[in-house]
């Protein structure tokens, strides 16, 4: 039985003398991710926490430029990091300085109860504007996020211009500092630019390009630690032909949240046009006519349900985004409800499967007569 790109032998699951219930659950649970896997991963966004399954590893997120693919990026990142999954974030169009300094940004704001401070816009620090006891407070961010007490999941970002190598490079580095940063989420952004490293004498286009590295992707997001995976999430462009809709959507049906799902849904990706049949996720962004206010669709579910679409704003000051009218739930209490759904344990594993099948059976009408 071939599924989900790992191949079983009938032979190994078959006659055994075990009930088959027992073997089914058994041959389920390997597909599912493992307690304390780095893929039981819940999303800040609500919307978004109900619908994910334990299966989604590979992400992407498509947006047209500067409509906050990045932030959106960092916010997934820093929930991983607050859940004890280690980030690695590979950065190709802004400096490692620059997101780290988002990130302490976003720590910032997120232990805000903690601090007696609140720093500067990021605008302040990146134009050279903030006051030295801004730079001060800013300072002191790193040493408080290494100490993993509160975001227990290490941060390591990198510019994708030191592995000119590509993806293999990619691969090899996480892989080989996968123990130092508990590493179960890795963050591309843009994907785009791990084309750029393959040479023409490699492929004949830029579609095998893409093909050849959404492939090695794709296996490395269920190979990495011995089968356990990681989560993938990559950024890319949608097709520009959504600009001139997204400016009519603007100009007649600003409001109205329908009208930016029916253009996200049916706008193509730029580039990798292969990317949405083969990922497992996939979420596109659209601005307003409010810079700071955003709209987040679900483009594309392979094991989960679409999530519906929702406002989210950003945060002038920390870049933190959240889901409009969801500010104030606590992620903790966001986890509990998405995992609440799920089963603990293999013996509650068979006992939900066990209330399924008698569902069934108490669904069926066998005809009179029959035995």
């Amino acid at each position: 039985i071939k599924r989900w790109g790992m191949d079983w032998k009938l032979g190994e699951h078959t006659d055994t003398g075990r009930p088959l219930l027992e073997q089914a659950a058994e041959i389920r649970d390997s597909f599912n991710p493992k307690e304390g896997s780095a893929t039981r991963f819940t999303s800040s966004f609500p919307n978004v926490a109900a619908t994910l399954s334990g299966e989604d590893k590979f992400f992407y997120i498509a947006a047209l430029d500067s409509s906050g693919k990045t932030l959106l990026g960092q916010t997934f990142a820093k929930d991983c990091a607050s859940q004890g999954i280690g980030v690695t974030w590979f950065s190709g169009e802004h400096s490692a300085e620059e997101i780290k300094r988002r990130f302490y940004l976003l720590y910032a704001y997120d232990q805000r109860e903690r601090f007696d401070f609140t720093l500067a816009p990021e605008q302040a620090y990146l134009k050279g504007t903030a006051s030295a006891e801004d730079w001060e407070h800013l300072d002191m961010v790193p040493d408080d996020m290494l100490t993993l007490q509160h975001w227990s999941g290490p941060i390591d970002v990198r510019e994708i211009s030191d592995f000119p190598g590509g993806v293999d490079e990619v691969i090899a580095y996480v892989e080989n500092n996968q123990e130092t940063f508990k590493t179960g989420a890795v963050f591309i952004d843009p994907f785009d630019r791990l084309v750029e490293s393959i040479s023409d004498s490699e492929t004949t286009n830029k579609y095998d390009a893409t093909t050849q590295i959404i492939t090695k992707c794709l296996d490395w997001t269920k190979s990495f630690k011995g089968g356990e995976g990681l989560m993938l999430f990559v950024s890319c462009q949608l097709n520009r032909a959504f600009a001139p809709e997204l400016a009519e959507i603007w100009k007649k049906d600003s409001e109205n949240l329908d009208a930016y799902e029916r253009g996200l849904k049916a706008a193509k990706l730029h580039y990798f046009s292969n990317l949405k049949m083969r990922s497992d996720v996939g979420i596109a962004i659209a601005s307003t006519r409010d810079r700071a206010l955003k709209v987040v669709a679900c483009h594309r579910a392979r094991h989960s349900n679409f999530f519906d679409t929702f406002h989210a704003r950003i945060d002038g000051k920390s870049l933190a985004m959240s889901a409009v009218g969801a500010d104030a739930t606590p992620l903790q209490v966001v986890i509990a409800k998405a995992r609440v759904k799920l089963p603990q344990t293999p013996e509650e594993k068979l006992a939900q499967a066990q209330m399924r099948v008698n569902r069934m059976a108490n669904n069926i009408k066998i005809p009179e007569g029959v035995m």
